[in-house]
């Protein structure tokens, strides 16, 4: 049986962080923000670790804005 894990974020949710954050929203960078995030919940959930969803964005954010500085995730295991 092949499992798919799937996670559906609010995209509110994901307009409301970016708003705090205090940035314009535009609909491509939400939905783009709003992937990463789920992309990134899955793969922490997966390997047994918990995540809380400001931590998911922020990864987001980072992964989106600023690809050249990305520090080595603990999440991921990969410092």
């Amino acid at each position: 049986m092949n499992k798919t894990n799937r996670l559906d974020l609010s995209i509110d949710l994901v307009e409301d962080m970016v708003t705090q954050k205090g940035h314009f929203n535009n609909s491509c960078m939400v939905l783009e923000i709003r992937e990463l995030m789920e992309n990134y919940i899955i793969q922490v959930l997966l390997r047994g670790q918990s995540i809380s969803l400001q931590t998911a964005f922020q990864h987001a954010w980072t992964e989106l804005t600023d690809q050249d500085s990305i520090e080595m995730d603990p999440f991921l295991g990969l410092d």
